[in-house]
């Protein structure tokens, strides 16, 4: 009876060694992939970081013509002999009218 009984303990801890292990096993494995997904992120990170900078230089060269555009037409209405008024009819008859159209809802509202 007392053999039943040690060879019963003897398997319970070598079933419970043998989970263990599978658990750990697991575990590694989970932290192995984890790593290798942030080394992903960070690659794909890495790629994209040549195409922000393509793309702020891009709306740094919108900004500076559009910047431009204005400083021009401001100038041009500074001149002598210009019309210094602005009525939403004079717009496409070429009077100091700047315009240009905005994108922007905030500019659109503050506009009308």
């Amino acid at each position: 009876m007392s053999m039943i009984i040690f060879v019963g303990i003897i398997a319970i801890v070598l079933f419970y060694g043998i989970s263990l292990y599978n658990h750990l096993v697991n575990v590694k494995n989970a932290v192995a992939k984890a790593w290798a997904n942030i080394a992903v992120l960070l690659k794909q990170r890495h790629d994209e970081l040549p195409k922000l900078v393509e793309v702020c230089k891009q709306y740094k060269q919108f900004e500076q013509s559009t910047l431009q555009k204005l400083l021009r037409r401001v100038h041009r209405c500074s001149l002598p002999g210009t019309v210094k008024t602005w009525m939403p009819s004079d717009r496409r008859k070429g009077y100091c009218a700047l315009d240009w159209e905005e994108s922007s809802p905030l500019l659109k509202l503050t506009r009308s």
